[in-house]
């Protein structure tokens, strides 16, 4: 099982599941991001990733990609 963070760029992959804290986790969920659902990387840079979840995009930092598993 891979992390966001070493996911390839420009393919659909599934969230398998998210370890964070609450507060995060319920952000993650706002923005579109949590188990189950399907999400592209766009780019992968300095250590940040940014995913298209349907039509929005969404920056995250490497410590969150690293807890997002694909």
């Amino acid at each position: 099982m891979l992390s966001l963070l070493s996911a390839p760029v420009g393919q659909m992959l599934e969230i398998k599941w998210i370890t964070c804290n609450q507060v995060i986790s319920d952000f993650l969920d706002r923005c579109g991001l949590k188990q189950g659902e399907s999400v592209r990387v766009v780019s992968s840079a300095g250590g940040s990733v940014i995913v298209a979840v349907d039509d929005i995009r969404i920056a995250i930092g490497r410590d969150i990609a690293e807890r997002i598993k694909i």
